[in-house]
């Protein structure tokens, strides 16, 4: 008998599994499982990482429907910092753990949003945003499902800083947008975004070297809790009492489980409740397990 295929609707409930370590042999057997090492390390340093999971179709045919759909995790240590990227897909945003700050910026407006645990956002492809953990103490960890736009099943991002790897995309905005965005002078952001470099002698310093310090240093940074506090202090929240919201954030665990037991609760957001989720055609969900 043919597998059948799996619908788009339920691809964000994969996903969270695809964020599961398991053992080798669950893995071999359960094609709805990923292991951490279906996941391609796009940037890590000692502040975090981002990680790309294979595409959906290689792991198993019946993901045949999803090879336009790609899974992102973002990972960071407290105080720390995602530089701004722009990227040529839609996006669902979701936090798996942690505190974060979102700034999506437009060429006249900047929002920021507080999100914990649950909250989930849509960002349109052509969104420029970063994202900074703003707690303490926990590990910032988050769940982008991209879909893009451009080349199906291509994921592209542009980090927004002036290195050789990668398009700036800063320099199409005025000094005084820049300023109102990131809330810095602009001698400040062009010593830390802009990255206006010093041309050095090629026999110093190889394109390979050069490369790996780019990907290593330049797109997860520490930053001082008083620029986390700035960053935060004026972003809005998601909305603990609705799930519909057009355009800000919401949360998974606004209304009472689907189901609930001993062993757990099962949340779920459908497309008919939310309506960023309506253009997409997904429902979001989340289980907590208890330990047995």
């Amino acid at each position: 008998m043919a597998a059948t295929p799996i619908k788009p609707l339920m691809l964000l409930a994969i996903a969270f599994l695809a964020s599961v370590c398991v053992s080798s042999r669950s893995d071999q057997e359960n094609p709805f499982i990923f292991k951490s090492n279906r996941f391609q390390t796009l940037y890590e340093n000692e502040n975090g990482h981002i990680r790309l999971l294979q595409k959906f179709d290689k792991r198993s045919k019946i993901f045949e429907n999803l090879q336009n759909y790609r899974l992102l995790e973002y990972k960071s240590k407290p105080h720390t910092l995602f530089l701004p990227q722009y990227t040529d897909a839609d996006f669902i945003l979701v936090v798996l753990s942690g505190k974060a700050t979102l700034t999506v910026l437009k060429s006249n407006d900047r929002n920021s949003f507080n999100l914990e645990r649950g909250d989930t956002i849509k960002l349109p492809a052509g969104t420029i945003a970063y994202l900074a953990n703003r707690d303490d103490n926990e590990d910032l960890r988050v769940l982008d499902l991209a879909i893009p736009v451009n080349k199906p099943g291509q994921l592209q991002s542009f980090l927004l800083s002036g290195t050789q790897n990668q398009p700036s995309l800063l320099s199409g905005f005025s000094k005084n947008i820049l300023e109102a965005a990131f809330n810095t002078n602009y001698e400040e952001i062009e010593k830390v975004l802009l990255e206006q470099q010093e041309q050095e002698p090629q026999h110093r310093r190889s394109l390979k070297d050069r490369r790996q310090e780019i990907n290593e240093e330049n797109v997860i940074v520490k930053v001082s809790r008083e620029q986390i506090e700035e960053l935060s202090k004026n972003a809005k929240s998601s909305s603990k009492k609705s799930v519909s919201s057009e355009s800000g954030p919401f949360n998974l665990r606004s209304r009472n489980p689907i189901y609930s037991n001993k062993f757990g609760k099962f949340f779920e957001i459908t497309p008919e409740k939310n309506q960023q989720l309506q253009d997409l055609d997904i429902f979001v969900n989340s289980v907590d397990i208890k330990e047995v």
